[in-house]
């Protein structure tokens, strides 16, 4: 349990150029409180400036909120209580940059040698993300440029100065669906479109030598290209995406190191590898432990990044670019032993649109009592988004549920990242049937092979998994119970309450709410409550702007209504997830109390 609720994480980093010098952000979850922390490499010295809470909340997700700065002002970060763009000074205090009343601030980007600053802005009044451009020594906007349509992300500055590069995407699209790269002249204010818009741009990155590196989607796989001129080119052709969809902002997956390498994360059924790619083409697997990365940064000629293994919580690593070695320089979370932890088990089964991906963990955990010895009972899991995915790294709620006896399956249903676009795409128009009848399939699968007791399956979901959970007891009785993480329940409430970032969202996953009103009731557990005779548990935290405490209520109410057994548990404070210790507890406490009372019966 500890592990679970009461241990400091990590939520972002930042090195120094030179690699000599590094700042972090760490959630404490005993008073819910955030703090930077800054230390040499060999973190020696290590502090925390007072009043410094480094948070970004843009687009409801947030992102990195902690990068290089440069002369007096050594490190930038967005401040959680204003979110504006704050500073650290050379002399340790923190100084306000850029804040503006009612907006949030994401994604800063520094040029040394003008001494500017480009950030995002998002102004909701106004329905737009703004592109920022501040003089770091007179505080004065040098060149603020409105983009043409809602949304932006990832400007970065080229080498001279000159030119910044940024992606944008339309209001009924999202960066993994259609988006598109484009340049702005920072002294003359035009931009210029540089694709299409007809595939998913993502990450632009300047190179040493004035080229632009993206991640483009169109060949399939999100693939590296190189933008010379006026001509684009794949450097790679491989069956793997580089990188994964930008829930949140600044969450960096390949950087460029000398002789014109690139160093990116790879991700291949939900697994990440660092790998190395040459000009040429050439690819080459780093062979790092490393399973879940990102934040990819480079520093004192190496590569930085926060990453997990199977094993391992997270953690800030060193990749040695000379010796290929890796050093965990920061770890917050203590390492479980060994040989208490459950490992992952890839899996596969042949659902309705072909091939279904997951992960199975066998229940393991020394001398911690669960249920009788046999075929055990299973906990499959569909994760949020949609369009996200279950990497095979250390989990914490994973391991709960195996060291009680119970397995756990999580799935990475139809219109997860992480095994390209085609696969994503398998949830455009379906969602609430693709995710529903992948996740049955994969428990049929476990069952049929005798890893768990067919009888004993419960499913479980947070936030987009919530709905899935709901519509699978709808569609089916294999399961015994369902818990419920801040769950879509009412997909046209959720079309016109959720945040902006999302708001269009739905046009993708079901329709346009209006042209398709008949399929967003249909697929609406809240409006289908008595066709689920299976007992739900659902938790819900009341200062959720995603999904809205509205939306748990309904479901409670609509299914007590009509005879079915719904137990709801809400969270004051609370947003979409539980940040606070005690809170983590009581649910986790609450969801294990639920399942094993099933298990009784």
């Amino acid at each position: 349990m500890e592990a679970l609720a009461g241990q400091k994480r990590l939520t972002g980093f930042a090195v120094t150029p030179d690699g000599s010098r590094l700042a972090w952000s760490e959630h404490d979850p005993g008073d819910d409180s955030t703090r930077l922390r800054v230390a040499d490499r060999d973190l020696t010295d290590a502090w925390s400036p007072n009043g410094v809470a480094p948070r970004c909340r843009m687009h409801g997700y947030g992102g990195r909120a902690i990068w290089p700065g440069t002369g007096a002002y050594p490190w930038i970060f967005i401040q959680d209580e204003d979110q504006g763009v704050w500073a650290l000074t050379s002399q340790g205090k923190s100084v306000p940059l850029h804040t503006v009343s009612d907006c949030r601030h994401a994604d800063c980007d520094v040029h040394p040698p003008t001494g500017r600053l480009v950030f995002l802005q998002e102004a909701p009044g106004e329905d737009l993300t703004r592109l920022v451009l501040l003089d770091l020594q007179s505080g004065e906007v040098v060149q603020p440029f409105i983009e043409p349509v809602p949304f932006s992300a990832s400007p970065r500055f080229s080498p001279d100065g000159r030119w910044v590069a940024w992606i944008s995407w339309a209001a009924n699209e999202m960066p993994w669906t259609r988006s598109r790269l484009w340049c702005l002249d920072v002294e003359s204010g035009t931009c210029e479109a540089l694709t299409d818009g007809q595939s998913s741009v993502i990450e632009p990155r300047w190179g040493a030598d004035g080229s632009l590196y993206y991640l483009d989607d169109r060949a399939g796989w999100w693939q590296l290209y190189r933008l010379a001129g006026r001509s684009g080119r794949r450097v790679i052709d491989i069956a793997a995406d580089i990188g994964r969809p930008p829930w949140q902002l600044a969450h960096g997956h390949h950087v460029g190191i000398a002789d014109d390498i690139t160093v990116a994360v790879q991700v291949d059924s939900g697994r990440c590898a660092a790998v190395s790619i040459h000009p040429s083409g050439v690819v080459r697997d780093m062979g790092v432990a490393e399973v879940d990365i990102t934040q990819l940064q480079t520093g004192g000629g190496d590569v930085w990044y926060l990453g997990s293994r199977e094993d391992t919580p997270p953690a800030i690593c060193r990749l040695d670019m000379a010796s290929g070695q890796v050093e965990r320089i920061v770890c917050l979370e203590t390492s479980p032993d060994p040989d208490s932890v459950s490992r992952p088990e890839k899996m596969v089964a042949q659902g309705a649109q072909g091939a279904v991906h997951g992960y199975l963990y066998r229940p393991h955990c020394p001398g911690v009592s669960g249920p009788e010895a046999g075929r055990p009972p299973l906990l499959l899991r569909a994760h949020g988004g949609p369009t996200a995915m279950r990497s095979p790294a250390w989990n914490p709620e994973v391991q709960f549920w195996t060291g009680h006896g119970v397995a756990v399956l999580e799935v990475n249903y139809g219109g997860s990242s992480g095994h390209g676009r085609h696969y994503r795409e398998r949830l455009r128009g379906n969602w609430g049937i693709t995710d529903r009848d992948d996740c049955i399939c994969m428990a049929d699968a476990v069952a049929a092979e005798g890893l768990c007791d067919p009888g004993q399956m419960f499913i479980a979901g947070n936030s987009a998994g919530g709905l899935t959970v709901l519509n699978a007891l709808r569609q089916t009785g294999r399961f015994r119970g369902g818990l419920c993480r801040w769950a879509v329940t009412d997909l046209a409430r959720l079309a016109t309450l959720t945040h902006r970032f999302e708001r269009g969202y739905l046009d993708f996953l079901v329709g346009d709410p209006v042209a398709h009103a008949s399929l967003y009731a249909h697929r609406s557990p809240a409006l289908n409550a008595d066709e689920i005779t299976t007992p739900v548990l659902l938790i819900q935290g009341d200062a959720d702007r995603i999904v809205p405490v509205s939306q748990a209520t309904a479901m409670a109410d609509a299914m007590i209504a009509n005879g079915g057994h719904a137990e709801l548990h809400v969270y004051p404070g609370e947003g979409h997830g539980l940040r606070n210790a005690a809170n983590v507890r009581s649910a986790a406490s609450s969801e294990l109390a639920f399942v094993l009372g099933m298990l009784r019966r």
